[in-house]
């Protein structure tokens, strides 16, 4: 589901459609494409030097700036991409980290039910994965708060028994 959401997304990105339409409308649309498309191509360089550990937590920025050095582009702060950030940063060591993270918490959704709290789990889920293919969903406060807080409510929810109270397995 996940992967099929993620190619829709990409699917929409690429065609310029919804709001991408309206930003090439606006004549927004090439240069956001241009620093995009930057982002990604540098941070996987980033990644490809050092794919297993990464440069260390906190490092994509200063290198970003040391590597646009002269560029409008060196007062980016993120890159735009969860994944490829985190794997610039701690490799694919880190990855598997934060795919386990959204693997438990998908699988916490799907064990409540798909029916009720736990659907609703699973939605926020993977809305919030879906989020971090093109957005910095997890360090931007502005894009992480109110997922942070959806997700906490939501998967709260999800380990409430029918009469509302936490499982009595001792994993509340």
């Amino acid at each position: 589901v996940l992967v099929v959401l993620a190619l829709a997304m990409a699917a929409v990105w690429w065609s310029g459609k919804g709001g991408l339409a309206m930003r090439q409308a606006a004549g927004q649309l090439a240069e956001s494409n241009e620093i995009r498309k930057a982002l990604y191509r540098e941070t996987w360089q980033m990644v490809q030097e050092r794919p297993r550990l990464g440069h260390g937590i906190g490092s994509w920025h200063p290198l970003w700036r040391e590597r646009m050095a002269g560029s409008s582009m060196s007062r980016v702060k993120t890159a735009h991409q969860e994944w490829l950030q985190m794997a610039q940063q701690g490799g694919v060591v880190a990855v598997a980290l934060l795919l386990a993270v959204f693997g438990r918490w998908w699988r916490r959704a799907v064990t409540a039910g798909l029916t009720g709290a736990g659907g609703l789990a699973a939605r926020v889920v993977a809305a919030w994965f879906t989020e971090s293919l093109v957005n910095a969903a997890l360090r931007d406060g502005a894009l992480a708060f109110p997922m942070i807080v959806l997700a906490g409510l939501a998967l709260a929810a999800a380990r409430r028994t029918p009469d509302g109270l936490p499982p009595a397995d001792g994993t509340a």
